[in-house]
């Protein structure tokens, strides 16, 4: 039958319901949308929400307690997708560690013969799959519930890595990475993307809206931007995007840059400097390094209590956004800065003020002479150690 409604009442045994016809029209409507290629299919992964405490492993024993997902991996295009759930604790054995570390997988895989997929028997279940020794490959129709981190032979007990495939409805969409989002906007063809559709990113807590031509975001005017990840000892990154350092001699943060915005406002809170000395930054390229182009140039004018100074510096490998504690001391900078992330020449601007034994002020103006496309920041003492805080935010463009 090529045309299916449910529920109704079958008379004179029309409309005939199987498997696949039931999935068509109770799971598909309700899910995260396919594709071109798979019109009835869906996002396969589990429920948004699940905890990682359901998943827990020691060097003997793997367990997972009860969840529910999506699972769409049969071949047919129009299969559709499977809802599945565990309603009881499931347990395995863990492959005893060897001479080198390895990375094992469980993975949600279903069965269904009458999709002639290899199979004997319908079910849904967890297999574990060992490294060999590196990240293990993942079963035929299955999606990814976890890691499993196996040292080598006395190097400790295993740990849980939890970065499942998660699953959601058409209105929201739920993924751990932004690679993660672009491939499977790349799986599904950008053209199927419905413009305005939204996507949360787990790792960032960072929300997305498709523009028609790429990821944009749906806030009006500044809008935080949490890096991928930070660098840095002492350097750490909270749930929610930001960043707070402690002692740091260096502090970088990738991925903060997108080239859907022009002009970005950085917001420097440095509790503590502990000697005297001066703040610079360097922009980061998309590898996560710091960049090496020597082509800062900035001048800037300093006032304390008691006396006024200014100065220029061209074709430096870092740019100031500090005036510099006489002593040790608190910092407060915020400066702006444009075209990042873009292939065009970089300019910033800002004001610093200092407490410390000059009580300084100070305001700084400079551009950096490349048009390289940068991803990230980093935050670099002249001298001594910095504890405190820094928010990079983007001015919407609507």
């Amino acid at each position: 039958m090529a045309a299916r409604v449910w529920p109704v009442d079958a008379v004179s045994s029309a409309p005939s319901y199987t498997g696949r016809a039931l999935r068509q029209t109770t799971v598909a409507p309700f899910v995260a949308m396919g594709s071109s290629a798979r019109p009835l299919g869906a996002k396969s992964g589990i429920r948004v929400g699940t905890p990682s405490s359901i998943v827990s492993a020691t060097s003997t024993t793997w367990t997972v307690q009860p969840f529910a997902g999506v699972l769409d991996g049969e071949a047919a295009a129009i299969a559709g997708p499977y809802a599945y759930s565990f309603d009881t604790n499931q347990t395995g054995s863990v492959t005893a560690a060897g001479a080198s570390a390895r990375v094992d997988r469980l993975d949600v895989q279903v069965s269904d013969p009458a999709e002639s997929d290899g199979s004997s028997t319908p079910s849904i279940q967890i297999v574990y799959t060992a490294g060999t020794p590196g990240l293990a490959t993942a079963p035929a129709r299955s999606h990814k519930l976890a890691q499993i981190n196996v040292p080598a032979t006395g190097g400790g007990s295993p740990t849980v890595s939890w970065a499942p495939d998660w699953s959601g409805d058409a209105g929201e969409w739920a993924f751990n990475t932004v690679a993660e989002r672009d491939a499977y906007v790349t799986a599904i063809t950008s053209a199927n993307v419905p413009v305005n559709q939204r996507a949360t990113v787990l790792a960032t807590t960072a929300d997305y809206v498709w523009t028609g031509s790429g990821w944009g975001f749906p806030q009006n005017g500044m809008v935080l931007m949490p890096p991928s990840q930070v660098v840095g000892t002492g350097v750490t990154l909270s749930p929610l995007g930001g960043v707070t350092f402690t002692t740091a001699t260096q502090v970088s943060l990738d991925d903060v840059f997108t080239s859907a915005f022009d002009h970005y406002q950085i917001v420097l809170d440095v509790d503590t400097i502990s000697a005297s000395g001066t703040v610079s930054f360097k922009l980061r390229t998309a590898a996560h390094a710091d960049s090496t182009v020597s082509t800062y140039s900035y001048m800037f004018q300093n006032i304390t209590g008691t006396a006024a100074a200014q100065g220029f510096s061209n074709a430096q490998v870092s740019g100031t956004c500090s005036g510099g504690p006489a002593s040790a001391g608190q910092m407060l900078t915020i400066f702006e800065i444009s075209n990042p992330a873009k292939a065009l020449n970089k300019q910033w601007n800002g004001k610093c003020a200092v407490t410390d034994s000059g009580n300084g002020m100070t305001v700084f103006s400079g551009q950096i002479a490349t048009a390289t496309a940068f991803a990230g920041i980093s935050f670099i003492p002249s001298a001594g150690t910095i504890t405190g805080n820094v928010r990079v935010y983007g001015y919407n463009k609507g």
